[in-house]
Order: C-alpha cells, then structure tokens, then sequence
C-alpha cells in the first residue's frame, strides 16, 4: 500500500517547495505504507545495512554495539511482521561482520510483542543474519538462523554450519582452526563475548570448539 498522504501532497500541496522537499515526500510515496507507521521499534537489517545504518563494519573488523539511534527495539524480521519474531533492546548486543554478506548478532535476544514494544523471554543467544534493505524506511533479513549461545564452543560450530558450503562444511574443524577466515571468525566470536563480559581463555576455548565439532555436546537451536 502506497503512502496516500505524501501521494496526495505531492499532486495538489506543493506548489513553492523545494527539490529537497520534493524529493523526500517522493520517497515516502514510493515505500510500503506499512514501513511508515513503525514507532518504538525497527528492522534489524536497516541497523545493521551500511547503506542505510549507522554500524559501518567491514568484514572482520572488531564487534561494535548493537543499538538504534532513538533506543528503538531492534527486531529480526524476514518479512514485514514484526510481532512474534527475535529481538533485542537496543544495546544489548554485539554485532559481528564475518564476510561480506553475513552478520552475526550476540546477546540478549527474546521474542517481540508488538502491542507493547517489548522484548519477552530474552536469553543469552546468537542469530546469524543476511541483511536486505529495500530502501531506508524498509529492512528485512534474507536469512536469520537463531541458536542459544550459552556455550561458545557450541556457538561458533554452528555459526560456521550456518554459512559455510561446500568442502570446508564437510571439515568444520579444519575451517576453524586452520583457515584464515576461520580464525578470524573465531576471533571475532571471541571478541564479541569478551564485549559481553563472557570471556574464555584461548586454550579453553579451542578445546571447546573441538568438542563441539565432534558432536560431544549439544545445545538446542530455535
């Protein structure tokens, strides 16, 4: 559904604005009604997107808060319904770039209830996501895999699980611990917990990346 009031101004109210006035009511025509009347919350993918949010990663590069600017409740949605989907308040995560299609969220992330603008339920937990962005009023995620992320050895295995195809997911061990971008994938989850005051020592934690890659432990995805 257009936005019949910017249409409507556009047709018959604006015989001495300016281009950039023009411009603007142009593109709150052309989005979706439905991005317009959001108040209290948002799309984590317009967040997260460097076209449009303010978190500029660059793959690799050290975590960075989570947050929007008016505290808004960040929601992981992959299409345009909010309520019922992930979410998390506004700086109660970490966000990680692992490459240059994929996120991944790290902290407290409950269940959105859209009537109150509230995050329910939350628990320590990580969602991978794959942002898309149709324009800067307008966000969804391609993809959003969720696992609670109470043991980071668990976590990262199945970060990696996430994204990886072909021959390094047949060897998720050999990616994580001699490969370059596996390292770095490593590190960065380590960071983000150590942002979350969750640190775990390096030899500790590569055995716990070996047991959670022989399938010795086990946490339930969501």
């Amino acid at each position: 559904m257009k936005n019949i009031l910017a249409e409507n101004l556009l047709r018959f109210g604006l015989k001495n604005a300016d281009a950039t006035v023009v411009n603007k009511l142009q593109s709150l025509a052309e989005a979706p009604m439905a991005a317009k009347i959001k108040t209290g919350y948002i799309s984590a993918a317009l967040v997260i997107d460097p076209k449009f949010g303010d978190i500029n990663l660059q793959p690799g590069s050290e975590p960075a808060t989570l947050s929007s600017n008016d505290n808004s409740v960040i929601v992981f949605n992959s299409d345009n319904f909010y309520d019922g989907q992930r979410a998390t308040n506004s700086g109660d995560c970490v966000v990680y770039r692992i490459n240059a299609e994929y996120y991944v969220v790290i902290g407290e992330i409950g269940v959105f209830n859209e009537d109150s603008k509230s995050v329910n339920n939350a628990e320590f937990g990580a969602i991978v996501i794959l942002p898309y962005s149709r324009s800067n009023m307008d966000g969804i995620a391609k993809s959003i895999k969720y696992t609670p992320a109470g043991n980071i050895g668990i976590t990262i295995v199945r970060i990696a699980q996430s994204i990886l195809q072909g021959p390094d997911s047949k060897d998720i061990l050999g990616y994580l611990t001699r490969s370059e971008n596996g390292k770095a994938l490593v590190n960065g989850i380590s960071s983000a917990y150590s942002m979350l005051g969750k640190s775990v020592e390096e030899e500790k934690l590569l055995a716990m990346i070996k047991q959670a890659s022989t399938g010795t432990t086990s946490q339930t995805a969501g």
